[in-house]
């Protein structure tokens, strides 16, 4: 019957893939959601263990007194209870009360995520634009000196952890050449406002921004070299020549616009380790995003702010996939037929 009828076929095919895309994403959430519940808890201690140690300025003698923080938690219920109310509270937005910063974890969390954002986000666009426009250069002109220096240098960043590329970084330019802040989101006990503000967040970001691109700028080179070199033998890119469309126009038109596809899928595949980096970009150099706050949790047990977290990050993985199959479907005919 929708045979009969070409759009209301093509809608149909559409709202189709994008529930059946839908379900895939909601099903990866619940298995997400399910496992960061579980591996904290999972691990050894307690957010309580400070208390329970005589050594510890915090020690607690009273077993009573302990017993009662755990039921104030909720940590004295078997773990299918608290999962059960660790979803209800995420349905309901609720993402719970740290247990060693005794506020809300979404306090916490909106505190430090816009550093986390401008973190990734410059670095993202950084590492895309850099690894774009250099690789349709290098790919064109294969087997220059520019492309064999730009092989040796993409294949020696794309070995390299972040965390070693941060600390080079961090050696080089605020320890030999002490021209860069080392540590933090803005200088200690600043009261600088508005232009003065923003430049001296800017001086506090180049360090960390230029770590994570680095990592990411590698693989999203060689991927846009490799495309263009496979274009060069293309018929379509030879019509383009034997027709007398200048080089640039080929390189940037033909060549450019078909690269772009692949080239927005690996950014989403690279979105997942970009959030994982910058737990390690913030630990080496104290940045105040999320990785910081991550990290201290872990180190106190602090389940509710672990669980937070994790979650924002992985909606974050989450959405930025989405939206790119989403894009896919809009840019490749028939993509929502398959």
């Amino acid at each position: 019957m929708l045979g009969q009828f070409p759009v209301a076929q093509r809608l149909y095919s559409t709202l189709r893939y994008i529930a059946a895309l839908l379900s895939a994403y909601l099903l990866t959430a619940w298995v997400s959601v399910t496992l960061v519940f579980l591996i904290p808890r999972l691990m050894p201690g307690n957010p309580l263990l400070q208390l329970e140690d005589p050594s510890s300025g915090l020690y607690l003698p009273s077993g009573l007194g302990r017993a009662h923080l755990l039921a104030d938690y909720g940590l004295n219920h078997p773990l299918g209870y608290q999962y059960l109310n660790f979803l209800k509270g995420l349905i309901t937005g609720n993402l719970g009360w740290s247990i060693t910063e005794n506020t809300r974890v979404s306090t916490l969390i909106a505190q430090d995520l816009p550093w986390t954002f401008l973190l990734f986000g410059t670095a993202l666009a950084i590492s895309a634009v850099i690894s774009f426009i250099t690789g349709l250069y290098s790919g064109w002109k294969r087997g220059s000196g520019k492309d064999r220096s730009s092989m040796a240098v993409a294949s020696v960043l794309h070995a390299m952890p972040a965390f070693v590329i941060g600390t080079l970084l961090l050696m080089t330019f605020g320890v030999v050449l002490p021209i860069l802040p080392i540590s933090g989101g803005t200088s200690a006990f600043s009261t600088a406002t508005g232009w003065q503000a923003a430049l001296q967040i800017l001086r506090h970001l180049v360090l960390p921004a230029t770590t994570l691109a680095l990592s990411l700028v590698a693989g999203q080179w060689l991927l846009v070299r490799n495309f263009t070199v496979n274009c060069l033998g293309e018929d379509w890119l030879i019509f383009a020549r034997a027709k007398g469309v200048p080089e640039s126009l080929q390189r940037r038109r033909h060549v450019g616009r078909n690269a772009l596809l692949p080239f927005i899928t690996l950014i989403g595949l690279e979105a997942s380790f970009a959030v994982g980096a910058t737990i390690f970009i913030d630990s080496v150099f104290s940045y105040p995003g999320l990785g910081t706050l991550m990290l201290d949790s872990v180190n106190n047990r602090d389940y509710p702010v672990i669980d937070g977290c994790f979650l924002v990050l992985t909606a974050m993985v989450l959405v930025i996939n989405f939206l790119i199959d989403m894009w896919y479907m809009l840019r490749v005919p028939g993509a929502s037929r398959r």
